[in-house]
């Protein structure tokens, strides 16, 4: 669950919220670009890092006292160099130029560049040129006068090139050596409130990784000037490609301005905009979605699952991060042919008794579940109606099928369904009960609540969270999450309970089936 302030939670409870806001940013560039870019400098100072001018993470650093005008050590604001390590990380300083070169010229059209100066001076280049090469030719090059932010977007449309060199003339304080902090390829389109004709977020988990995860968003956009019909040769749409990154943030006003809160990270799936229509629709889904149909290229012989993870997260060609339990270096498997990347992943989740999400941050997690308890609680108040209830059929046992016809028996119940793991990554019988005791520890209870309510957008799928019902407050994991957005945040969820309490007045149905990996 994402961290807000006290002023947040105490808006939340108020009978009508203050206003709020949804911020959808796409980056329009080629994917793959920023990774493979290698920035180079001239005349640089020796404390210059320009090494990280292609990163994607921030470079605001502790400002350093240089001797340059009012840039001094005696007011306590700057810190003496030769603290190399302060500086690491901090972008390019010097008087020369910055280039970023490529191993191979990028074909996709990219619409230009946004260079971020110095946020931690608040300086930047008054005038400056960007030109963009293959080779010695020149592919395209503009001239900027009179600019006045840290950070410049520039247009200019790029196509095979394979360098692009920042050429500063004129600095906003004179005598002051140029600071870069990065150059990101392409630009980034931003959509507010006013620009979102329809918003939707969803994501769901399996407790115990018994299907893949999945996180997206859809929204629409205006298209009466037709900028994102495909046929537009003066519009948007020749810019956008398949897994350009796409972030998402959420606002309240409060007292003292808006507090944002990270949305989530997507990654550009689908876009159309029918000729004859008056809106784009926009889809954008987890990293997931882009693991699905890649094969793993197995290794042979016995790995433990922590390796076989890692090795297929290097496999995908994604630039996925990703944080991965210890538990996973405690088994050991050999992985069979005609597995997908994703599938792999599962596998040893599963196998581990771990869940699999994506982070808001963009992070692959496989971990176990936290059983915290969150403070974030679902009130009738808030609710549209009664949260529904259903019960499942009893449990009698847990099957789980295991390498070479292996197979474990958890007795639960004298009478019901069984419900059966299969996965050829668990290959002892140890193992099978570990995994047969996460899988009963998760079922335990019959009950399932699931509702409508007005969102607070900080919920997150595996939340442990308090629900008032009909009968009583309960306590569930969540397991599913959506959120509407039409001036105001919409949203539904289910959970799996995870404390038992009365429900015979409000019987439902919810019946457990077979969940097979690998099979």
């Amino acid at each position: 669950m994402v961290a807000v302030s006290d002023k947040w939670k105490q808006m939340q409870s108020k009978t009508l919220t203050d206003e709020a806001f949804v911020e959808v940013s796409c980056g329009v560039t080629e994917v793959g670009a920023q990774g493979d870019a290698v920035p180079s400098e001239t005349d640089g100072v020796y404390y210059s890092d320009v090494s990280v001018v292609a990163s994607t993470a921030s470079n605001v650093h502790t400002p350093e006292a240089t001797l340059e005008h009012n840039l001094w050590v005696l007011d306590g604001t700057r810190y003496p160099i030769p603290a190399l390590e302060t500086y690491e990380g901090s972008g390019y300083t010097g008087t020369g130029t910055v280039t970023l070169s490529f191993p191979a010229p990028r074909t996709v059209l990219i619409p230009g560049i946004i260079i971020t100066w110095s946020k931690t001076f608040d300086e930047y280049a008054v005038s400056f040129t960007v030109t963009a090469k293959n080779g010695e030719d020149t592919i395209a090059e503009t001239t900027v006068s009179g600019n006045g932010s840290v950070e410049s977007v520039v247009d200019l449309e790029m196509q095979n090139y394979d360098s692009i060199t920042v050429t500063v003339h004129t600095w906003s304080i004179p005598g002051h050596r140029y600071r870069i902090e990065n150059v990101f390829i392409g630009h980034v389109l931003t959509f507010r409130k006013t620009d979102l004709l329809s918003y939707e977020h969803s994501s769901s988990g399996d407790l115990f990784s018994g299907a893949l995860p999945k996180n997206a968003i859809s929204f629409s956009l205006d298209n009466l000037d037709g900028r994102w019909n495909p046929t537009n040769p003066e519009g948007t749409a020749q810019y956008l490609s398949e897994r350009q990154n796409v972030s998402v943030r959420y606002g309240f006003k409060l007292d003292d301005g808006i507090e944002w809160i990270n949305g989530g990270t997507f990654y550009l799936y689908e876009w159309a905009a029918p000729s004859n229509g008056v809106e784009a629709t926009f889809s954008a889904r987890d990293i997931f979605e882009f693991l699905i149909d890649k094969t793993y290229k197995k290794k042979t012989g016995q790995m433990t699952l922590y390796a076989i993870a890692e090795d297929a997260i290097s496999q995908a060609d994604a630039g996925v991060t990703y944080q991965i339990s210890d538990t996973l270096k405690n088994y050991t498997a050999q992985v069979a042919d005609n597995y997908t990347i994703a599938e792999i992943l599962q596998h040893c989740a599963n196998a581990a008794g771990c869940v699999m999400y994506q982070s808001r941050d963009g992070v692959l997690h496989i971990a176990e579940r936290s059983k915290a308890r969150s403070d974030y609680h679902i009130g009738l108040a808030v609710s549209w109606s009664y949260p529904e209830v259903t019960l499942s059929k009893p449990l009698r046992s847990i099957i789980v099928n295991y390498a070479n016809d292996g197979e474990y028996t958890l007795n639960v119940g004298s009478a019901g369904e069984d419900q059966t793991v299969t996965n050829d990554f668990i290959t002892t019988a140890e193992q099978a009960a570990a995994v047969a005791g996460v899988v009963g520890e998760e079922l335990k209870t019959r009950e399932t609540v699931s509702g409508n309510f007005r969102a607070d957008p900080r919920l997150d799928v595996f939340d442990i969270i308090s629900v008032d019902s009909k009968h009583g407050t309960v306590v569930t994991v969540v397991t599913d999450v959506k959120y509407t957005f039409s001036g105001a945040f919409h949203g539904t969820f289910t959970g799996r309970m995870t404390t038992a309490y009365d429900t015979s007045s409000e019987l439902g149905s919810f019946v457990l089936g077979t969940s097979t990996l690998g099979g």
